[in-house]
């Protein structure tokens, strides 16, 4: 694993990123700064570049700022859609001037860039509103789809969580209305992922905020039309927003927050088998897919405030598949197994006479 710090300055709040790569290779980062974390007192969407794969990044540029909070409202959560070629898309969510999160006047607000993200047109509304944390989502047939979450005052237990998804079949020039994906009056579940499996099936991953055990997920198999949740997932006290996508081969992964109820949080990547991720009741059915799902510990935030430096800032990893599982062949077998060992002095062996490498 490589790690590096892609932006830092210890006076500025930098939070909530989110990465393409572009058709040339390039990596496309946004991130929102402010100078706390509910984007006080003023707010900037941001983006870096990098043409090396992650290792160096360029300077960042300004997308869109306000202000002064207190009178253009809080901007929140940037994501990024790439649309092939260098087409972009982004959304943010902005709240009203000095309210909570809850309320109904929050709005989804739409970007869009013709040259990879060296400029940007102005800001538009989705015309999506009441809802916050929004991410975005291109399935194989186009259409682009807007997840996010309509939350309720937290000390009003009565007032249920509910994530929605919102669909565009002209590259988000319009939106569907409201599509419930998942609520549960015992769960505060919220801050979607959105991934397609090879049988065309959506699966959604969910945080989840009130037991904090484990994220939730909803599958959809008709496009995002209905959706069939919430269902346990194997993503361990995921209290931080899940991010997926799928690997080379075919396995999907899942990078979460890990936390229960206080300090630390940990940064986790979470690969599974599709068979797992299609399964609404992978959890009950957990011996049947021992070996395929698999954790990871990305990193560890020291701080007791979530925020590891004297701010938060943004980290860029870059992780092959033998950081968490050992990939060999002999890797496969239990030393309990017969087999094992023979196995084992054939590898000795050709690794000493040169047949094999590493």
């Amino acid at each position: 694993m490589i790690k590096s710090v892609l932006s830092r300055e210890d006076g500025i709040y930098k939070a909530f990123p989110d990465l393409v790569q572009l058709d040339d290779g390039a990596l496309l980062c946004v991130y929102r700064e402010s100078l706390v974390h509910g984007a006080r007192p003023f707010g900037r969407i941001v983006s870096q570049t990098s043409f090396d794969g992650g290792h160096n990044w360029g300077a960042k540029k300004t997308i869109h700022e306000v202000a002064d909070a207190s009178v253009g409202g809080r901007l929140n959560n940037p994501r990024l859609q790439h649309l092939g070629g260098q087409r972009l898309l982004l959304i943010c969510d902005l709240l009203p001037a000095n309210q909570p999160e809850s309320d109904p006047r929050a709005e989804i607000f739409i970007w869009r860039s013709e040259d990879g993200g060296t400029s940007w047109s102005s800001m538009d509304s989705t015309g999506i509103t009441g809802h916050i944390c929004p991410s975005i989502f291109r399935t194989r047939s186009g259409d682009i789809i807007i997840g996010a979450d309509r939350v309720g005052p937290r000390d009003d237990t009565s007032v249920l969580w509910l994530v929605n998804a919102f669909t565009s079949t002209d590259e988000g020039q319009t939106w569907s209305g409201a599509n419930l994906v998942s609520t549960h009056a015992d769960l505060r579940l919220n801050e979607t992922t959105f991934v397609e499996l090879d049988d065309g099936i959506l699966v959604c991953y969910m945080r989840e905020d009130e037991e904090r055990l484990c994220g939730w997920k909803a599958l959809s198999r008709n496009g995002g039309k209905t959706w069939d949740g919430p269902h346990q997932t194997f993503l361990s006290c995921c209290v931080g927003r899940p991010r997926a996508g799928r690997l080379s081969n075919g396995e999907i992964a899942i990078v979460h927050g890990f936390q229960r109820y206080t300090p630390p949080r940990n940064l986790v990547l979470h690969a599974e088998t599709q068979a797992v991720a299609a399964d609404p009741d992978c959890v009950i059915n957990a011996a049947v897919h021992q070996g395929g799902h698999r954790y990871f510990f990305i990193d560890h935030d020291r701080s007791v405030h979530c925020d590891d430096a004297p701010t938060a800032h943004i980290r860029s990893y870059r992780i092959a598949r033998s950081d968490w599982l050992l990939s060999d062949d002999l890797a496969l077998l239990k030393p309990s197994e017969p087999g094992f060992h023979q196995a084992m002095v054939d590898k000795i062996a050709a690794t000493a006479t040169g047949q094999l490498e590493g």
